[in-house]
Formats: structure tokens, sequence, C-alpha cells
């Protein structure tokens, strides 16, 4: 990891796909500071009755907001010179590339837990580490931020902490997904050369 200050993200959106819209979006500092914690209207959707049955946020909520890309300046600023931690870092990305300065490397803690321990959600992963999340309300931007957080510090406390270098915004590469490519390389490497061997040792028979 980078000597950068972290800053934890998260946000709600109106579904799953990359069609979705981002409702809410929240940055928290180390000290679960809020640096930034806004909801945003939609561009293209009118309804998301399952996601709000999570979230709890509605059309009418954020109807009279403006949507996220009139921010994208201001959240590119507020992420300058810092790193940035997500929880599910695939997901959350998807719909923020635009609004993260380009030098912020990403890391995704879900995929670090998962590297640690075993993958669970959230809420889960605290539970089974005893981290207290009394205070805290699921699917709220800023609280999973703050979950996040937690979590996080809870980790890189415990030795074999490897944080997950999911994505660096400056170089578009995707590093879990190249350390795959790399290691698939070698094993194609590897495999041939078996080939090799065999050949030769059945062509001195």
């Amino acid at each position: 990891m980078s000597n950068r200050e972290l800053l934890f993200c998260d946000v709600e959106t109106t579904g799953l796909s990359k069609q979705d819209e981002v409702l809410e979006l929240a940055l928290v500092d180390s000290s679960e500071r809020i640096v930034f914690r806004r909801r945003f209207g939609t561009v293209h959707k009118r309804s998301w009755n399952q996601a709000q049955h999570i979230h709890g946020i509605s059309p009418d909520d954020v109807k009279n907001l403006k949507p996220l890309n009139c921010y994208e300046d201001e959240l590119r600023n507020a992420t300058r010179g810092h790193d940035i931690v997500f929880y599910n870092a695939a997901y959350d990305t998807m719909y923020l590339k635009r609004c993260i300065d380009p030098s912020c490397r990403i890391y995704c803690a879900m995929l670090t837990h998962d590297r640690m321990f075993q993958r669970r959600k959230l809420m889960l992963a605290l539970a089974d580490h005893r981290i207290d999340a009394s205070d805290l309300n699921a699917h709220s931007a800023a609280d999973d931020c703050i979950a996040t957080a937690r979590l996080w510090k809870y980790m890189s406390s415990r030795s074999g902490f490897m944080p997950v270098d999911f994505f660096c915004m400056e170089t578009g590469r995707n590093h879990r997904a190249q350390r795959k490519t790399e290691n698939t390389g070698v094993k194609k490497s590897v495999a041939a050369f078996a080939v090799i061997i065999l050949l030769l040792f059945l062509f001195f028979q």
C-alpha cells in the first residue's frame, strides 16, 4: 500500500446493472469524519422498487435533486491525493470512474477479507470479528463507509494483512484481473514445458 491517506466510499443505487444510477454517495476518512455525503436525482430511472426496499430511498426523496454527474468535479477534488477503499470495489467503481481522481488507487475490503478470512456481507463480517456496529444503519452510504473503515482497521492490525489492490484509476488496470492473467500465463508455460520434456523422453527411448 502507498502512504497516502485513505478515504472509504460507498454508494446506494437504483439496482445492480451498469444502466442503474447512483442515489446516494458518501466519503468518510479514517477517523470516521464524513468528507462528502449527498443524495442524487436520476436521469433515466423513474422507479426502483426492489432497491428501495433495501435502502429506503424513494423516487420522491430525490425527485428535485441534481444527478451525480453534476458533482463529478467536486468528487474528483475531494478524492485527489487519497487512495480509496470500497467494500465491494467491483460494484461501486462501475458507477464512479468519472468521479474519482485519476491518481487514486482503489482497494477492495471484501476481497481483502475473503483473502484473510472468508467472503461475507459487510455487517456479517463486522459481527464475525465482534466489531461494534450498533450505532450504524446498514445500506446508508455514510454508515456503510464507517463500517468498512472499522473492518479495514481491524484487518490491517492482523498479521497476514494483504490488501487487495483492486484498480488503479490512472492506468485503468484491474490489478486482480492482471494477476489472474499472469498466473494463467505461468500455468500455461509450465504445461508447455512439461509437454516438451515428455516428447524428448519419448524420442530418446
